[in-house]
């Protein structure tokens, strides 16, 4: 009785559209593969989502001992998720640095391990909120901040980061200019020189 409710869903669902109760069962069954095209189509949607959950943990930054505060979110992919509601997620993650001495820890490695751990295979999108600055290894400054050489070395090395992973770099809303840039992870390679 229930798969006869369920059907009739369906059919009441796509009554007046070009899909079909089957297509759409099929679009939901979240056992069937995933195209990169779909992948990135999600994303598309995800964009202001990540940028307002980067902006939230950059805000989260207390430990901050100069008051550079970055905050990332990934959006990260299942490959075998249990149900379809968790074969996309978003993590994220915020810089610390509690003195000139210490150790920095990025933002981007703590969404990317965060997203790993949970047993998602791979980062479809990123955002990276915070103040543009010279970069160490490669000497350039960019428009937004960049992923520094330690976290774009951990990428290219990363299980589930890949060349193709959509990067977005943004300014702050408090900053002027509003500035944003898209780029793959092979393109900020290539900038900084690194492939």
């Amino acid at each position: 009785i229930r798969e006869v409710k369920m059907n009739s869903t369906r059919e009441h669902f796509c009554a007046g559209s070009n899909i079909t109760p089957a297509q759409l069962s099929q679009h939901l069954d979240h056992r069937q593969p995933t195209s990169w095209h779909e992948q990135l189509s999600r994303l598309q949607d995800a964009w202001s989502v990540l940028y307002l959950h980067a902006e939230r943990m950059r805000d989260l930054v207390t430990q901050q001992y100069r008051g550079f505060a970055v905050g990332c979110a990934v959006w990260a992919f299942h490959q075998d998720p249990a149900t379809l509601e968790r074969r996309w997620r978003v993590f994220g993650g915020m810089n610390t640095k509690v003195s000139a001495k210490s150790r920095p820890v990025c933002a981007e490695p703590i969404a990317i391990n965060s997203a790993y751990a949970a047993g998602y295979s791979e980062i479809v999108g990123m955002v990276i909120v915070g103040e543009s600055q010279e970069d160490h290894h490669s000497g350039r400054r960019s428009l937004t901040l960049h992923p520094c050489h330690e976290c774009r070395q951990i990428m290219i090395t990363h299980l589930i980061v890949k060349l193709r992973t959509r990067i977005m770099t943004a300014h702050s809303p408090s900053q002027p200019g509003g500035m944003c840039e898209l780029y793959t992870l092979r393109r900020i390679l290539h900038i900084h020189g690194e492939i």
